[in-house]
């Protein structure tokens, strides 16, 4: 068993946050379930503003594809990259013009001030928040994101007063090692192409030895036919295909044999390394500290 990244599920961080929206500006990270995009239709006299947008390495993906729960591996290995960043917040201002002109009633007047997020999912419990468990007991929950923040600030601007969205305590969620996660993310890519390639030498090694295996007679009755030649070029197939496997299970251990190793290092580091500097530094400070006060008495 090993650990992918679901694609479709998206942690959009300060980077990808408008920095100086009240919305968002203040916030550490959002999380997004299998969200859409939004695009401006031409023509539209309306202003589009990105709150959260994603960078240039993505893609949109039918629907259909995520299934009830799309496979992560398969996502990774069909990802292509479009170039062009994605809008999954944004907020809509000016004249918004009906999609139904024909339709009873007066049109409303002013202008329009809409906050427009492109997932369905983004209050639900599994999106930002986790079961907060400690010795096998559930402290309660935990939050993994600042959605929950976002709407209280949404509704403190829809209410006028923008005062307590800019003081509004955010953060407060543990966060992963980055260089662990970059890591695993780096070797995963990496595995999953190495993977792909392997499997497809694999099989086409498998289907050159039943191509040889097989020949047709003239009655189109299958029959095995190995002259000694065939039997040679299966057997060197045939240990070709195990090499491959061999590596293939390699791969996969030095996949995990990387990422848990630079996950030991750095918790050595922050529970030995630093702990035992700032040991020697106190106790030097100490010292020193000492002979200055000996000197100041004799003196």
């Amino acid at each position: 068993m090993r650990e992918l990244d679901y694609p479709a599920w998206l942690s959009m961080t300060r980077e990808t946050l408008t920095a100086n929206d009240p919305l968002v500006g203040g916030l550490q990270a959002l999380n997004f379930m299998s969200a859409g995009a939004i695009v401006q239709v031409p023509g539209s006299m309306s202003k589009v503003e990105a709150l959260v947008k994603t960078g240039e390495k993505s893609q949109m993906i039918q629907a259909l594809k995520l299934g009830f729960f799309g496979d992560p591996e398969q996502l990774l290995k069909d990802f292509k990259s479009d170039g062009t960043p994605k809008i999954l917040a944004a907020r809509i201002t000016g004249e918004i013009v009906s999609a139904f002109p024909s339709a009873d009633g007066v049109a409303a007047k002013g202008k329009a001030n809409i906050l427009l997020f492109a997932d369905a999912d983004l209050l639900s419990d599994d999106t930002w928040v986790i079961d907060d468990r400690s010795a096998g007991v559930n402290a309660g929950k935990r939050a993994i994101a600042d959605n929950g923040p976002m709407i209280l600030n949404a509704v403190e601007l829809a209410a006028g007063n923008p005062a307590l969205a800019q003081i509004r305590a955010r953060g407060q969620f543990r966060r992963p090692f980055t260089a662990v996660e970059d890591m695993r993310k780096e070797a995963e890519t990496k595995f999953i192409a190495r993977e792909k390639e392997l499997q497809e030498e694999i099989q086409r090694t498998e289907l050159q030895i039943g191509e040889l295996q097989r020949e047709r007679t003239a009655e189109g009755v299958q029959q095995i036919v190995l002259t000694p030649e065939q039997a040679q070029r299966i057997q060197e197939l045939q240990t070709r295909m195990t090499a491959a496997r061999k590596e293939l299970r390699q791969v996969q251990h030095d996949l995990r044999r990387d990422v848990e190793l630079l996950g030991t290092r750095i918790l050595v580091l922050n529970a030995v390394v630093w702990p035992l500097a700032v040991a020697i530094v106190a106790l030097a400070w100490y010292m020193v500290r000492g002979r200055t006060s000996r000197r100041e008495a004799v003196q």
